[in-house]
Parts: structure tokens; C-alpha cells; sequence
């Protein structure tokens, strides 16, 4: 195969790319777009791969064994090293029932599935079950390996026809995956799977190949030849393209919309690999220079690293807010970078024999899929019977449920929530919201019951509580309902409202997932009805994801001990501090909103949440609360809703 021509401006962009990448996923907010470094990667991979067939092509030397041979080289060795240490520290160290997930993702990992196992598995990339799962970052890896599966077979056939055919065809087939990328979230007929269907589009090949195509299409266009522009106009691109692909780290947010984000770093990645060739070009100098270049040598080696680093960090007790913490983990990472690229990138890669390097990558594959597969079928849970746990919130959820009969579904969400009439004739206490509010239920159910009144709860979980009026066919997000569905529940819910005009609205959410402005119109609606609207915090979240709390307390050895409280670390106080700071900017906002404060019941020193108490645990998951700790509250609910029931 011939080898290209050396540019060390493209280990530099390598460089620009990977930093951020491990900036964003250490949670320095100061750079929210980090996460795009991955997209400047797929346009560097599709310019390269594209320039080494096309060069081999018109040599007539092209092998397909021998192109798919090296790519093994390069990629799998360091790969399943990693997977393999990692599967074998998560073994050791790691909660069990999550190394289960641990087993599926690596085997797949190292099959170049990945992408599809979390999008079937983990789903959402910015979850907090996603941020504490190891192998996440390999969905980009398969996403590439792929790509070097398929696209040679689809290249060759089209080189053999003429670069100009070969052009229009690369070019349909971006058309058609950009279109994809930005219709798929927003086509309605996927129904309740429509986050599924945006997971799909943030981990599979068809929406991601036009990043790739991006740099293929560059690469048949150019063959790797200086610019043919002026060098002020060429000098000019290449500054615009860096500023874009650095602009779109510091500018670009997780919330912004999909494709629009990614064009960025793409678009400036393709103006830096077509006009920065040239050996006196301001940006190929800069993006030359020593520390840059060897940055970007080992940048394959730190993405491969940097993330089960910072994961198993955060299981294993690192705190990613405190700097001596930060620095271990960085030192870390680079430590782990440069053996792996020392001993198992650069040997397999160009100091053994091809059939050696290939025996080396058959027993590291075979060894990664034995030791996920141990992961995977291993007994995987803890005796936690020592603690007193009660949860009574899925009770009080009004999502479609379907019952034993597959035709009939129950549809309180159509019907008035879930009624408790105790006295008077319609209710005078509506509770809205979404899993948050059906985890305070219970206890106001009891406080109705007990003053004998009624009350309607209109909660459901995993859906968002807010509206926007006048109301449309919504694709907010929601796994329990589909659009014509949501659409009912929203009306019902203001029909509802007006007909019965409570004297009490309890509005309760996962807040630091919303802002001001999305509550603004269900909380306006409740004003005009003469309702008092009482918010209640959010509890702090524990830092382990969505597990079991009685579980990973096993897992970490706390034990109930008599008349004693417990507490463990806390996930992330800047963004619940964020959602406290959404129910304090309500109740300015609003008169005739409330706040009752329930954080300071549950914070403990050090940035701790308390979570035994006795044998009593208060939390259920990460983030709700049990039935014990939705009592510690009880009080401050109670007087706050005898208030606006009895308040003119």
C-alpha cells in the first residue's frame, strides 16, 4: 500500500480535537462544546482513508485484505487492551449489576457494535447512567470501524467509473444522511419511541456518515494537493475553519439542535485539511508545532483512555470537583495513554510481522470476549435485606398502563388523574408533575384524607410536566406517551383546572432539567384559575446514576447502625443548584407561587446527602425519594398546604 505524505497539521487538529474531548468529560462547563472533538476526528478519518485508497487505486496496488489488515493493526490492539483492563478493574472494583451492562458494551466494543449496544442499552448520551458507564466513548470507535467495513466496497466500484461519478455519488449519499441527522428527531410517527429514534440518530453510521463523507468527498476532490487558491484567500479559510471548529467548543451546548451543532466542527475541520496544506501557511504552522504534533500522535491512545479513567474515578471515590482529584485523574490518563501507545500501539502497528500483529489482535479479542462474558453471567446482586425501604409514588402515576387485556389500556390521564374523593365534591388539591411529584403523593394523599377533601393527582414519570400554549401536537420528551396521547393529557389536564379551579396546585419536577420559560405557561394557567401554587425542591441527587440505593449501599459496605445518620456523596451540586435557583426564580416571578424548601433536610457536610437514617433509607434511587424520606419533609408540606387551603 503507498503511504502519504506526512501532515503534521492534521496530528495538530488531532490535538485541538481530543483536548476538548477530555475537557468536556472532566465537567469543565467553561468549554459545554467539547464534545464535538469526536465530529473533527470522522472528517480527519474520512480525508485520510479516502486519500490512502484513492493514492493505492491509481497505483493499482488497492488490496481490500490488506486495507481492512491494517486497520486491525491500528485500531483493535489498543482497543481491547483497554476494554480487557478496564472489564477486569470493573470486575474487581465495580457495582455488579452494572458490569452485567460492563460485559454486553465491552464484547461489544470489540465487535464494533458498540454504538449499537448503548443505543440500545444506555440510549441517552448526556444520562447520568450513561456519564458512569466506561466503554460509552467507544460508540464513535464503531461508528469508524464500520465506516472502514463498508465504504471501500462502495469507493472502489465508483473510483473504477471516474472521480467526477465518484463525487455526485459520495455527494447523494451526504444528502441523504444530513437529511436524516435532522429529520429523523423530528418526524412525530415514531410515537412513544421518538427518543429512541434521536438516541439512533446521535450513535448509528446513517446519520453520522455525512461527517465522514464530509472528509471523503474533500480528499477525491483535492488528492491531497495544496490549495489551488490564492494564498490570502487560502490563508483567510484556514483561520475561519479553525475559529469555527474552536468557536463550536466554547459556543455549543448538549441542548443545541443535532445537526446544526455538529456542522461547525465539521465545516471548519474541511476549510483547515483543504487550505492549511502548505508549509508556510499561518494555521499548518501553528497547528505543527512540537506539542501539538505529539498531542495529536497519541490522541487515539487518551481517547481511549481518558473516559475509563475518569468513570472508574468517579466509582472508586474520586471527587472531579476537587482540583488534587482532577490532576490524579489527568496524570492518570496520560500515563495510561503512553503505555498503551508505547507497548501496544507502536509494536503491533510497526515493529512485529502482519501475521503476528493479527495473532496478538485474535488472543486479545479472544481474552476480552472471555472476561465479558465472566462479566456478563456472574451472579450480580447484594444482601440488602438490613435496610427498611418503602416506596408507594407508582401509584399515584397516571402514564398509560396496559392491562392484562392487550386491547384495553387504563387512561386516567384522560379521566381526571388519579381521584381521591374524601369529602368535598370536586378536588381542591391537584398534584402535577412527573415522577418527583408521584413520590410525594402518598404523603399528601394522606393530608387530604385526613381534612377531607379531594384531590387529583396528574403526575407521570419519565414525561415532561410543562406545556406551551396554545397547544399543539407536542414531541417533548416522554417515553410513556405518544404525541396524540401527550397532546390529550396536556388538555385534559387545563380542562381539568378551569372546570374544578383547586384552591391548591402541588407542582413538583426533576428541576434541574427545566428552566424558567418552559414552566412559565402551565404555571400562568394555574394563576388565572385563583390557584395557590406551592413547588417543592428537588432532593439532592446521589452520585452513582440510576441504581438501586439499597443495592450500591451493600456494594459500598454501609451498614444501618441504631439511631445513627448516614450520608454518601452527592452527584453534582452545580446543576441541582441550578434547579433550585429555576423554583426560587418562580416564586418571584409569581405571587401566588410558594416555595417549600426540602434541600437543607438532606445535605450533609462536605457536599453529602443524607441517606440513612437508622435502618430507614431515604432514597430510593439516585434521585427519589422513599416513602421514610419523603417524610422527613412531611411537616413543611403539611403546614404549607394547610395554608393555601385555608389562605384568601
Amino acid at each position: 500500500m503507498a503511504s502519504l505524505k506526512y501532515r503534521p497539521e492534521l496530528d495538530g487538529l488531532r490535538a485541538v480535537a481530543i483536548v476538548p474531548v477530555i475537557l468536556f468529560h472532566m465537567n469543565f462547563s467553561w468549554i459545554p462544546g467539547g464534545f464535538l472533538g469526536v465530529d473533527v476526528f470522522f472528517v480527519i478519518s474520512g480525508f485520510l482513508i479516502t486519500s490512502i485508497i484513492v493514492k493505492d487505486f491509481e497505483q493499482g496496488t488497492f488490496s481490500l485484505p490488506r486495507f481492512w489488515s491494517r486497520r486491525v493493526r491500528r485500531i483493535l490492539p489498543a482497543l481491547l487492551t483497554m476494554i480487557l483492563i478496564t472489564s477486569l478493574v470493573s470486575a474487581v472494583f465495580c457495582f455488579r449489576p452494572d458490569t452485567t451492562n460492563y460485559g454486553l458494551q465491552g464484547s461489544a466494543a470489540a465487535l464494533s457494535l458498540a454504538n449499537v449496544a448503548l443505543w440500545v442499552q444506555v440510549k441517552d448520551y448526556w444520562s447520568a447512567t450513561a456519564q458512569m458507564t466506561p466503554f460509552l466513548h467507544t460508540w464513535s470507535l464503531s461508528v469508524e470501524e464500520q465506516y472502514y467495513l463498508i465504504y471501500p466496497l462502495i469507493l472502489i466500484p465508483l473510483l473504477q467509473r471516474g472521480k467526477r461519478r465518484t463525487v455526485l455519488v459520495l455527494g447523494l449519499l451526504w444528502i441523504i444522511s444530513f437529511l436524516l441527522s435532522v429529520l429523523v428527531p423530528r418526524l412525530l410517527i415514531f410515537g412513544r419511541h421518538q427518543e429512541s429514534m434521536i438516541s439512533a440518530t446521535f450513535y448509528l453510521l446513517p446519520t453520522r456518515a455525512w461527517e465522514l463523507a464530509t472528509g471523503c468527498i474533500l480528499a477525491v476532490l483535492t488528492g491531497n494537493q495544496k490549495p489551488v487558491m490564492g494564498r490570502i484567500v487560502s490563508e483567510l479559510l484556514a483561520c475561519l475553519g479553525l475559529a469555527i471548529v474552536v468557536a463550536s467548543f466554547i459556543l455549543v451546548g448538549e441542548e443545541s439542535n443535532f445537526a446544526g451543532s455538529v456542522a461547525m466542527p465539521v465545516l471548519g475541520s474541511a476549510l483547515v485539511i483543504a487550505m492549511a496544506n502548505n508549509t508556510h501557511s499561518f494555521v499548518g504552522t501553528l497547528l505543527s508545532c512540537r506539542p501539538l504534533v505529539l498531542t495529536g500522535t497519541l490522541s487515539y491512545s487518551l481517547y481511549l483512555w481518558h473516559w475509563p479513567v475518569i468513570v472508574l474515578g468517579r466509582i472508586l471515590g474520586l471527587d472531579e470537583n476537587l482540583p488534587i482529584d482532577q490532576l490524579f485523574t489527568v496524570v492518570l490518563m496520560l500515563f495510561m495513554a503512553l503505555a498503551s501507545y508505547q507497548y501496544v500501539e507502536t509494536p503491533v502497528r510497526y515493529q512485529i510481522k502482519e501475521s503476528a500483529a493479527l495473532r496478538v489482535c485474535l488472543t486479545l479479542l479472544i481474552a476480552t470476549l472471555a472476561v465479558s462474558a465472566y462479566l456478563n453471567f456472574r451472579s450480580t446482586g447484594y444482601v440488602d435485606n438490613m435496610f427498611k425501604v418503602e416506596y408507594k409514588g407508582r401509584g399515584y402515576d397516571v402514564k398509560p398502563e396496559t392491562t392484562s387485556n392487550p386491547k384495553l389500556t387504563l387512561n386516567s390521564f384522560e379521566t381526571g388523574g388519579i381521584l381521591k374523593l374524601y369529602g368535598t365534591s370536586t378536588p381542591e388539591i391537584i398534584v402535577l408533575g412527573d415522577s418527583h411529584a408521584a413520590m410525594w403523593s402518598s404523603l399528601i394523599d394522606q393530608f387530604a384524607k385526613q381534612q377531607g377533601v379531594s384531590v387529583s393527582f396528574y403526575a407521570a414519570g419519565g414525561t415532561n410536566p410543562f406545556l406551551t400554549l396554545p397547544l399543539t401536537r407536542s414531541t417533548r420528551m416522554t417515553n410513556r406517551f405518544t404525541p396524540d396521547q401527550l397532546l390529550i393529557y396536556d388538555q385534559k389536564r387545563l380542562e381539568f383546572l378551569e372546570n374544578w379551579r383547586p384552591k391548591a396546585v402541588v407542582l413538583v419536577a426533576r428541576w434541574e432539567r427545566y428552566t424558567v420559560a418552559q414552566a412559565k405557561d402551565l404555571i400562568e394557567a394555574c394563576g388565572r384559575v385563583g390557584s395557590k401554587v406551592l413547588l417543592i425542591e428537588q432532593p439532592p441527587m446521589l452520585f452513582f446514576g440510576d441504581r438501586k440505593t439499597a443495592q450500591y449501599l451493600a456494594y459500598l459496605h454501609l451498614w444501618p447502625k441504631e439511631n445513627q445518620r448516614q450520608s454518601i456523596r452527592a452527584l453534582n451540586w452545580k446543576d441541582y443548584d441550578r434547579g433550585r435557583a429555576v423554583v426560587r426564580d418562580l416564586c418571584q416571578r409569581y405571587p401566588f407561587c410558594r416555595l417549600i424548601p426540602i434541600a437543607d433536610l438532606f445535605e450533609a457536610p462536605g457536599h453529602q446527602v443524607w441517606v440513612l437514617n437508622g435502618n430507614k433509607l431515604l432514597y430510593l434511587d439516585d434521585d427519589h425519594l422513599s416513602q421514610a424520606g419523603a417524610e422527613e419533609a412531611g411537616d413543611r408540606i403539611r403546614t404549607a398546604l394547610q395554608s393555601a387551603m385555608t389562605e384568601e
